[in-house]
């Protein structure tokens, strides 16, 4: 290799603010990272964070959770320093391949409104995945579809390749007839024109257009002429409506989400199929990441992975409650009732190979409380979900569907149960809840390829599968997972469903027990998995909550 030189060049991260919650977020997750050329002089390392550590878990179970977050890092060699980066530029996007490659392309600027290739978007695919994900930076989301759904078997690393640019004409373009289904459309022989023939075009066609349409498409549709209008019967097509200030009697949780302008959140009515914006000064020149929502409160956490300062915050009424500083890496957290009430309590957790700690604080109290507890050869690894409050315990969920259920109380024990074992054969993402004073647990599969339902029974300590949920409605994301009846409520059919952090289009998406299917109300969608679908990964569902408090219930140690 004559002319060749090598050299290793020991790069620092220089960030750009303080990072929040790193111990948490890199700790408990795997990351891939790929170093992408710009440039000849310039180059970017992109890292891919999923959802648990490589080291507890297979690979392959790894990606079943997602990606939840990247980064993006411009690497400067002369000063050996890694800057972090907020987002991509709006003509530029990322392709990724395993193993740990990629490149760096700018869209032509006659190619940017086409809709092919977005801006701001990280590109990447799986192994063993048929799949395309496409990550938003700025909106903090993971778009996933099946492009090519026929591929061959042999597909276990895709690979990106730029094919040189080619001046496309006409010419090049086949252009095939209209056919929807074997169904042709055809005007009449000689006519001059095609006026008057929308009203002849026959309804099975009209149904299989329809079917072919989503969000704002299928309200133009509407509007083409009055017998189109008729046969679109079982459609809603309102449009995106400014909730302003949500309804004092508004009773079910709405989808709260942070792009990457921390300043602005917005929140989601998956009822209304309504989007709003609000201003949130309190998370300016911070990277807020929301651990837990319950009683119309966040829990949010910031600082240094030495010490990180958790706050509560009501988003509605901008009200904040700081809680005392602690030092400790956390599977999972939560807080037994709302943080102005004078019995409420935080507890976090973190399960080590032969044994578990815990965290705790109540309100009035300066410092944490520290316990730990063997497993005493029980099996029990964490699911990285949250903590649940029933009836005077802390529940918390194993990966394999077991319990560990901590007494918060004067003597303070933690006990691990062998039972309920595993409900279902992958339970990568699993969440519990209390609803209606039972435990629920809700598990999907890889893609959602399943999503079931199950409830404790703790005289047998066994987890039965519900196949209807009546008028239980169930609001589900990585930080939350919320329950609300439908009972009383003048629309109809919103009982047994859960409601998702994911959208097609600008449709919000819910799973019906009743199909086994994921639909929305606003649009055709109807499918057996996430294909086709956009997650945000900052996101959460919030119950509604716009009573005030004074000075005194805002402050954490007065009770």
């Amino acid at each position: 290799m004559n002319g060749c030189q090598m050299k290793l060049f020991d790069l620092k991260v220089r960030e750009q603010y303080p990072t929040l919650g790193q111990s948490y977020t890199r700790s408990h997750a795997h990351c891939d990272k790929f170093l992408v050329q710009c440039s000849d002089s310039e180059l970017m390392i992109v890292e891919l964070y999923y959802g648990y550590k490589k080291r507890f878990i297979r690979d392959s179970h790894v990606r079943d959770i997602g990606c939840k977050r990247i980064e993006l890092y411009k690497v400067n060699l002369q000063d050996q320093v890694c800057q972090r980066m907020e987002s991509l530029p709006e003509d530029c996007a990322i392709f990724l391949s395993y193993p740990e490659n990629g490149f760096f392309y700018k869209i032509p600027r006659e190619d940017l409104n086409s809709g092919l290739v977005r801006g701001n978007t990280v590109y990447f695919s799986e192994r063993n995945d048929k799949r395309l994900y496409a990550y938003d930076v700025k909106e903090r989301s993971v778009s996933v579809s099946l492009p090519c759904p026929n591929m061959g078997i042999d597909y276990y690393e895709p690979q990106w390749i730029q094919l040189p640019l080619h001046s496309w004409t006409s010419a090049d373009v086949p252009q095939p007839e209209v056919t929807i289904d074997s169904k042709q459309i055809m005007l009449p022989s000689g006519s001059s024109s095609a006026r008057g023939g929308w009203n002849d075009v026959p309804t099975d066609l009209l149904s299989d257009i329809q079917s072919c349409l989503f969000g704002a498409d299928r309200c133009y549709f509407r509007l083409a002429c009055k017998a189109w209008k008729s046969s679109f019967s079982n459609s809603n097509c309102e449009s995106d409506l400014q909730l302003g200030k949500v309804q004092r009697n508004h009773r079910f949780p709405i989808l709260m989400h942070i792009g990457n302008n921390n300043e602005l959140v917005k929140f989601f009515d998956p009822i209304t199929n309504s989007t709003s914006t609000l201003p949130l000064p309190s998370l300016k020149a911070t990277e807020p990441i929301i651990r837990c929502s319950k009683h119309g409160w966040l829990l949010i956490s910031q600082g240094s992975s030495g010490h990180q300062q958790l706050f509560f915050l009501n988003p509605f009424t901008n009200e904040r409650i700081d809680l005392p500083k602690v030092r400790f890496l956390q599977d999972g957290i939560s807080f037994s009732s709302p943080p102005t009430s004078s019995d409420c309590m935080v507890i976090c957790y973190a399960v080590f190979l032969a044994y578990v700690t815990l965290y705790s604080i109540r309100r009035g109290n300066y410092s944490w409380a520290y316990s730990s507890a063997e497993k005493k050869g029980i099996h029990f690894k964490s699911s990285y979900s949250n903590p649940v409050y029933h009836q005077g315990l802390f529940y918390i969920m194993g990966m394999n569907g077991n319990l560990c259920i901590h007494d918060p109380g004067p003597r303070r024990s933690t006990k691990f149960m062998s039972l309920p074992r595993r409900p279902c054969a992958s339970i990568r993402r699993g969440h519990l809840l209390e609803s209606r004073g039972k435990l629920l647990s809700v598990f999907t599969g890889p893609v959602g390829r399943f999503l079931r339902v199950f409830e404790l029974k703790q005289t047998t300590m066994a987890w039965k599968e519900l196949h209807n949920l009546e008028d239980t409605m169930l609001f589900l994301s990585s930080t939350s997972l919320l329950s609300a009846t439908s009972s009383g409520v003048e629309i109809s059919g919103l009982g047994n469903k859960v409601f998702l952090d994911r959208f097609s289009g600008r449709d919000g998406i819910f799973y019906s027990l009743a199909t086994r299917k994921f639909h929305t109300f606003w649009s055709g969608h109807n499918s057996s998995d996430w294909s086709d679908t956009k997650e945000y990964t900052y996101s959460t569902w919030i119950e509604p909550n716009l009573e005030k408090h004074n000075e005194k219930e805002l402050q954490w140690l007065t009770w």
